[in-house]
């Protein structure tokens, strides 16, 4: 029985800095329709900001990757197309008096 090597397998964070170049690549293209979007002048010069750092061949940390997925998603609903809504409602659980 061969044993997973934890270096064959996990590439997730490769993975999610390349997801974020080409989502950075996307949102670059597309910047005019996060003016379409509220907060989107504050989007606007946090992806130029992002794309300087992955331009410098330098690494996003996990808060700068998460907050690039939801510029990623703004963007696209910013074109019109169906997108993930990042907050999920949750019920509210208990009494109410």
């Amino acid at each position: 029985m061969r044993r997973c090597d934890s270096t064959s397998f996990d590439r997730g964070l490769e993975l999610a800095q390349r997801s974020a170049k080409y989502q950075l690549e996307i949102i670059m293209a597309n910047l005019s329709s996060l003016g379409n979007v509220r907060g989107g002048d504050k989007l606007i010069t946090a992806a130029r900001g992002f794309n300087a750092i992955v331009q410098r061949n330098e690494k996003l940390t996990p808060n700068q990757l998460s907050f690039c997925e939801s510029i990623y998603e703004k963007c696209m609903a910013g074109k019109g197309f169906e997108s993930c809504n990042l907050h999920i409602d949750k019920k509210r659980k208990g009494l109410r008096f």
